[in-house]
């Protein structure tokens, strides 16, 4: 453990000095609040970037691996400390970095009920991302279906291949995969999968960050950012999703890193006198475009994030064109009003270009590596989907049709499933809430006497509704809420303009928030059971009266983000209580201490800042960590075991993990969608499908280009079977014989995952057939209901 967390910190540590350095050569903190949070902003921002681009070009090049990673983080780190070292005497080491946190005497304060929002937040993502850590990779997620899958193939491969995903989402080989390569740099760093476990809990305290830091752009206080972000911050989707190895959560901290910037671009956040708004050093005609660079940086690697990302990207792309020639128009007036000298209405006119070109080649820098491989593979950037523009059709092997038969589709005009996705994301006891913000914020924004704000405001009031309007109205796939999570991020900051009436609507607040956290979300409509066997949603929808549930499609409640074990009205209950029951409620009183102790030490130091109140907070923030991985540790668990979660494959995985334990093995699967398990518990194994025919080295791309040729160009749903057709024995014989495969793990197949997986009566694809047709070559060790592993033996 000690060798892996030196080597992520020696491979990281050089890209965030770099991006340090960068930031202060733009920045100078000691002009406010504003100007701190942009230098810590900028230096994420250049440091992920400087991540993306060192693992793209070393993937191609086939070095992905600690050293030449280490290398490239050393270049990156030069060249940003080459940049901030003329300005190191006055900002590059000066400030204290955490100052934003500190409480000068002459701001507002963090009161009470922001230090209980914030501890409140922490303790919800550990509460759900400890276990994540600690655990098995979560099943139900795209994690081992192809972002860890991945991840851990490139690491152990040292490039960037192509994999195909037979048995799954088949187009997730040819998705924008900037989150799979953080991804895979935590494994190469860590040499496992520990960390790229919890992967996007880095990204959920950016998201914090950057959602507080647009509450406070918009004029409110440091109580009421922090408040109002805690409500977003723990939206059930967005909390769940961040605690498990997806990338929703990266692709919102990049959203928002676009927002945020460009609002800086804009002039927002300006103290008096400081035409820019960050304190910077530098002349504003040289940090504007700094800024709006950053802007498209930030869209550019949430762009390259996942392939639903240019559905939201693309239009905050153009409301960012439209926002640069304003600024240069406005510009041009100002220089003919005040000169009437050519050169300065020349320079004007050069800006608008220059700021163009410049969103532009940074919004590509991050994501045209994505977009160029499937332009040569596939014929057009956004390859596989088929896009028809006017005459022309883009190739690709499923369209919008066949985008509705997948189980995630919902009817555009399902108002009444859309109204149940709504509640659930924002829960029906915070909903009020949220409107009140909606329609308070652009009132206090306008009695604060500032259009600018007001307009400000009331444009992220829409731009959130119109997230929501693409989420609804683009995709297909509207059983999937956290597509438009960015967008709720921007309702924080009218909801914290609200909240700055007074300490009152803080408390208030944070009284709701803790009915959302601690508390089933069809309380107190008639809740029987706070607990259930078996599927617990079925259970609580059951055993509750909700008023706002208007479809049976789509769930529209979830149980407590941080739930009591178990309703104690009485001893006589605890003591009658299981005896897992009573541990797990010692272990939630322990935390409930902990986290109290936390708020308290955090608040006594904001009040006074000092190095012993500081130590103070310091040891109970480490005390809450400890009961946070003492109560989710796997005490009595096998430590290989513990890499298998709790499923139908589970005695299976056993039984493979005895075979395998010794040694790495070459596996071929079929049937399964998660092969990533199959990798073992220190990711060693040689895993892959292998072809049941005479194409076992072609990708989809091979296989659709010969569909075309057929005068077959689309499948008529998103699974397509190419791959499992023209199947032949002798030949999948020979390419087990080729890879040198050693097992074959087989598992019944999903009709709706592949219209052709499933072969026999029992759903299994057509290789468990062959194995059982031929004992001379497969030894059968393993079998049950889902699963058969065979041992492969060679051929005589």
């Amino acid at each position: 453990m000690a060798e892996s967390l030196g080597w992520t910190l020696l491979l990281t540590a050089p890209l965030v000095l770099g991006g340090w350095a960068t930031a202060s050569a733009w920045i100078d903190p000691s002009n406010g609040d504003h100007a701190r949070r942009a230098r810590w902003l900028i230096t994420v921002f250049l440091s992920w970037l400087g991540l993306t681009l060192g693992m793209q070009g070393l993937g191609v090049l086939g070095g992905l691996g600690r050293p030449p990673l280490l290398a490239w983080s050393l270049v990156w780190g030069g060249l940003g400390l080459a940049v901030g070292w003329p300005n190191r005497r006055s900002t590059l080491w000066s400030n204290d970095p955490m100052a934003f946190l500190a409480k000068p005497a002459n701001t507002d304060r963090w009161d009470a009920p922001a230090w209980l929002a914030l501890v409140g937040s922490v303790w919800a993502l550990s509460h759900l991302a400890t276990p994540s850590l600690l655990g098995p990779v979560k099943v139900v997620s795209d994690g081992p279906i192809y972002h860890l899958y991945f991840a851990a193939r490139w690491w152990r491969e040292g490039g960037l291949s192509l994999i195909p995903v037979v048995f799954g989402e088949s187009a997730a080989t040819y998705f924008p995969a900037n989150g799979d390569l953080w991804f895979t740099w935590l494994m190469i760093a860590w040499e496992g999968d520990r960390l790229a476990k919890v992967g996007q809990v880095p990204f959920w305290g950016l998201a914090f960050l950057l959602t507080y830091d647009l509450c406070r752009l918009v004029g409110a206080g440091r109580s009421a950012s922090i408040v109002a972000t805690a409500f977003f911050a723990t939206c059930v989707p967005l909390i769940v999703w961040s605690s498990e190895p997806n990338v929703d959560t990266i692709f919102v901290a990049g959203y928002l890193g676009a927002v945020a910037f460009g609002l800086r671009a804009m002039g927002f956040g300006a103290k008096p006198g400081d035409a820019n708004g960050l304190g910077s050093p530098l002349p504003t005609r040289r940090t504007v475009p700094a800024m709006w660079s950053l802007a498209g940086l930030a869209a550019g690697l949430a762009l390259g994030t996942k392939a639903t990302a240019i559905v939201f990207v693309a239009p905050l792309a153009v409301l960012g064109l439209l926002v640069i020639v304003t600024q240069a128009r406005g510009s041009r007036r100002d220089f003919d009003s005040a000169s009437n000298s050519t050169d300065a209405k020349n320079h004007a006119s050069r800006a608008v270009g220059y700021h163009v070109l410049l969103f532009v080649v940074s919004l590509l820098m991050p994501t045209l590596f994505w977009w160029v491989r499937n332009t040569l593979h596939g014929g057009h950037p956004l390859y596989p989907a088929q896009i028809a523009l006017g005459p022309l059709t883009l190739p690709g092997w499923y369209d919008r049709e066949a985008m509705r038969t997948s189980i995630y589709y919902i009817p555009f005009t399902s108002w009444q499933a859309l109204a149940d996705i709504l509640i659930l994301v924002f829960d029906a006891r915070t909903l009020p809430v949220w409107l009140i913000g909606l329609i308070l914020g652009p009132i206090a924004a306008f009695r604060g006497r500032s259009p600018g704000r007001t307009a400000l405001v009331i444009g992220l009031i829409l731009l959130g509704l119109l997230n929501i309007a693409l989420y609804w109205g683009v995709i297909p796939y509207r059983t999937q809420q956290r597509f438009m999570l960015q967008g709720i991020a921007l309702w924080c900051a009218p909801l914290a303009l609200t909240l700055e009436g007074g300490v009152w609507r803080r408390w208030a607040a944070v009284a709701v928030l803790s009915l959302h956290l601690f508390t089933p979300q069809p309380w107190p409509f008639g809740t029987e059971r706070w607990t259930a066997p078996g599927d617990y949603l079925a259970e609580l929808r059951r055993s509750s009266n909700i008023p706002w549930d208007f479809t049976e499609y789509v769930p529209s409640v979830s149980p407590a983000v941080i739930g009591t074990p178990l309703p104690v009205v009485s001893l006589g209950s605890l003591m009658s209580a299981p005896r897992s029951d009573q541990a797990n409620l010692a272990w939630f009183a322990a935390s409930a201490l902990t986290a109290l102790g936390l708020t308290w030490g955090l608040w006594r130091w904001g009040r006074q800042p000092s190095p012993g109140r500081a130590a103070v907070a310091a040891v109970l923030a480490l005390s809450f960590l400890g009961v946070q991985v003492a109560s989710r540790f796997p005490w009595n668990q096998p430590p290989r075991l513990v890499f298998y979660p709790i499923f139908d494959f589970a005695p299976a995985w056993a039984a493979f993990e005895r075979e395998t334990a010794q040694r790495p093995h070459r596996v071929a699967y079929s049937g399964t969608n998660i092969p990533y398990y199959l990798l073992g518990p220190d990711l060693a194994h040689q895993v892959r499908y292998v072809g049941i025919n005479r194409h076992d080295d072609w990708l989809p791309h091979d296989f659709h280009r010969e569909a075309i040729a057929r005068g077959q160009p689309t499948w008529p749903d998103t699974r397509p079977c190419w791959h499992r057709q023209e199947a032949d024995p002798d030949a999948w014989l020979e390419n087990l014989e080729r890879h040198r495969i050693e097992l074959l793990f087989v598992t019944r197949a999903a009709a709706e995952e592949g219209r052709l997986n499933p072969y026999d009566r029992d759903a299994f694809p057509i290789e468990r057939t062959w194995a059982d047709q031929r004992p001379d070559r497969f030894e059968l060790l393993y079998s049950d209901r889902f699963v058969r592993l065979y041992r492969v033996k060679p051929s005589s």
